[in-house]
């Protein structure tokens, strides 16, 4: 964890310096970084204090029980917010959102085209949500399971991934993931078999229900075809085309702008949080040149490494190399459709001591 530290203050030396000293911009986004990390740190510490307290132990099991709860939590509070415009503009209201930000969420909600979250807009969802389906995957795969357990976890993956894509589409990325963990590797083909079998023969039938339903009672989901229109786009695009492509894609694709400087691969421009044309900055969605632009190569490279530390300490030092893996793949992968930091959820399991994870096991 001193490692995390450290690398957090070179990140913060190299944005003071890019930012104040090569630039002259003042954006201080990454320049912050230590004291984020510090505030990631007590929260988590704090959370698993509060686990121990009610259970005398904390684990690996539980802080996943606690964190799949919690997306359970907040999609509840989703759906409340889409069903019910009293309950979305008070939250709106008493959340710390930008004039522009509760323009695009108030907009959405009206138009029902998306869910939006609380404390988690928009793109962010997605790797919160697709970190929920990797670790109900490694559940399944791993620990054991009953036809109980097995019913009750496809019921909550596919409310997971429903809600999840309905926040953000990038959420399929976590599911590919999951479902590549469940696959690969094959330890026993024949148990993998059975598992993957009853797997999807569940969530068929659970998605065949709720078709049965939708075809019984039409009206029952009524003003749901904004929203199944924007979230699934993909999907109906290559039912009706044979081809796959995206609205949200290709404007992300628009905004694959390369700085003209050579200066900006080195240095960026000291700018993350003004979203104008200003010199050679160009604002984007996509994370890596988001950083580029803001601290250049050896701020992106920098950024990475605290990130990958902390999934190092969270997954790979404790032996849960499939879910180090999947969560590498998130990062990674989600990073061209946005900026993605897995700190603020690996935290918590890094926190988790050693032999607490092998007695989970």
């Amino acid at each position: 964890m001193l490692t995390v530290f450290m690398l957090t203050i070179l990140v913060s030396v190299w944005s003071f310096l890019c930012t104040l000293i090569f630039n002259l911009a003042g954006d201080y986004t990454y320049v912050k970084l230590p004291v984020t990390i510090f505030i990631i740190y007590l929260s988590s510490y704090l959370c698993l204090s509060a686990i121990k307290s009610f259970h005398g132990k904390v684990d690996f099991n539980l802080v996943t029980k606690y964190f799949i709860y919690t997306i359970v939590f907040q999609s509840i509070i989703v759906i409340a917010q889409f069903s019910s415009p009293e309950i979305a503009g008070f939250l709106i209201k008493i959340q710390r959102l930008t004039e522009e930000q509760a323009g695009i969420a108030n907009y959405h909600l009206e138009d029902g085209s998306r869910f939006i979250g609380f404390g988690l807009l928009f793109y962010t969802a997605s790797f919160f949500y697709g970190t929920a389906l990797v670790l109900i995957a490694f559940q399944l795969k791993y620990n054991g399971y009953n036809r109980k357990e097995l019913i009750v976890s496809s019921l909550l993956y596919l409310f997971i991934f429903f809600v999840g894509m309905g926040l953000s589409r990038t959420t399929v990325v976590g599911f590919i993931t999951s479902m590549l963990l469940i696959i690969f590797p094959i330890n026993n083909f024949s148990i993998l078999l059975k598992l993957v079998f009853k797997f999807i023969i569940y969530i068929f039938l659970i998605v065949l229900s709720v078709f049965t339903v939708l075809k019984l009672f039409p009206n029952l989901f009524r003003g749901l075809d904004n929203l199944i229109g924007n979230a699934f786009d993909f999907f109906i695009s290559y039912i009706n085309t044979g081809s796959v492509s995206s609205e949200s894609a290709s404007g992300t694709l628009d905004f694959l702008v390369f700085p003209e400087q050579a200066s900006t691969y080195i240095v960026g421009t000291g700018l993350y949080e003004m979203y104008s044309s200003i010199g050679d900055f160009n604002y984007s969605d996509i994370g890596y040149l988001r950083l580029i632009y803001y601290f250049g190569f050896p701020g992106l490279v920098l950024f990475f490494l605290v990130e990958i530390k902390i999934l190092n300490l969270a997954f790979k030092r404790k032996k849960l190399l499939p879910i180090y893996y999947s969560m590498l793949v998130i990062l990674l992968v989600t990073n061209f459709k946005g900026l993605t930091t897995l700190a603020v959820i690996a935290m918590m399991f890094a926190l988790i001591p050693n032999d607490r994870i092998e007695e989970s096991k």
